[in-house]
């Protein structure tokens, strides 16, 4: 718009003082008067509108802390897979290296089972890892 010429401001809703009777019976033509009338007297203020590349860094960071999230979730359900089976790895280590991987994926399940779900489990975590 206003690459038009014209002139706007975007507003949070919940910004706009509204009366009881305004609450009560919602429609479009009452909300443009209500807008019309708030503007016209001055009392409308604009908020912060980011740029799109300010949006598009915003995404990115919360697709990386949704995967951290979902990789902390893969570790916690294998970590609670081994302790439900009893089974535990020669070196309790908490760093999730290779040889760690290795170490999992190379345990006596006792059962083809239980080999199949922690294959899986794990697979799932090198996949968000990915």
């Amino acid at each position: 718009m206003k690459e038009l010429g014209i002139e706007c401001i975007v507003v949070n809703a919940a910004y706009v003082p509204t009366t009881d009777k305004e609450r009560k019976r919602k429609d479009d033509k009452r909300d443009a008067r209500k807008l019309c009338r708030e503007l016209i007297d001055g009392k409308m203020k604009a908020i912060y509108v980011p740029e799109p590349a300010m949006e598009h860094a915003r995404s990115l960071v919360r697709q990386r802390g949704r995967l951290v999230k979902d990789q902390t979730r893969c570790k916690n359900r294998i970590k609670h897979l081994l302790m439900f089976s009893g089974l535990t790895a020669k070196s309790e280590n908490e760093r999730w290296s290779k040889k760690y991987i290795k170490e999992l994926l190379q345990l006596d399940c006792g059962s083809p089972e239980l080999k199949s779900a922690l294959y899986l489990a794990i697979e799932e975590y090198q996949n968000i890892r990915k």
